[in-house]
């Protein structure tokens, strides 16, 4: 981390403005999920995102992952094997062996919004296919070592459970 941050306490970037985030909205063709939108208005990024995110980015980095890294999406394609699991079992975030349940056929109309340290194949990605009745879409950890996803209700959730994991962490 630059002497900034840690003189400032402080690993998040300025603000997004509103305007920064609508032309962001008009770029992508999409409104921001709701936690995600009311994240980049307290922080526009995030550095470091725990032990395997470097980043959240600025909301003028984030981009459809078909855009914004087709080799990482073309490999996870090529190389992960969707899960035949019935809609009604993949919407059930509270059965771990549901939770990580990879369709990887909605990876090209996920946002990419956090990348690994050194391009090591992590990801942070918001699922615009998922969309709940509050507007948030589903949020999703990638990682080439796990054996699918984890796969949260929305941003805010997949924040809070870092965080809860980061604090457990720091414990021990």
């Amino acid at each position: 981390m630059s002497p900034e941050i840690l003189a400032a306490h402080w690993c998040g970037r300025p603000p997004a403005s509103e305007e920064l985030l609508l032309t962001a909205e008009r770029r992508l063709g999409a409104h921001l999920p709701p936690s995600y939108r009311s994240f980049l208005s307290v922080a526009n990024g995030w550095y470091p995102f725990g032990s395997f995110i470097e980043q959240l980015l600025p909301v003028s980095e984030v981009d459809w992952l078909r855009n914004a890294d087709p080799d990482a999406l073309a490999g996870i394609q090529e190389c992960y094997q969707e899960d035949e699991i019935s809609d009604q079992e993949y919407l059930d975030y509270e059965t771990d062996k549901h939770m990580v349940a990879l369709r990887h056929r909605y990876y090209p109309d996920c946002l990419l919004v956090g990348t690994s340290w050194g391009g090591g194949g992590e990801l942070v990605l918001l699922n615009s296919r998922i969309v709940f009745p509050n507007g948030e879409w589903e949020a999703l950890f990638f990682a080439n070592w796990l054996p699918g996803n984890w796969r949260y209700r929305s941003f805010r959730e997949l924040v809070e459970e870092r965080v809860r994991t980061q604090e457990i962490l720091d414990k021990k």
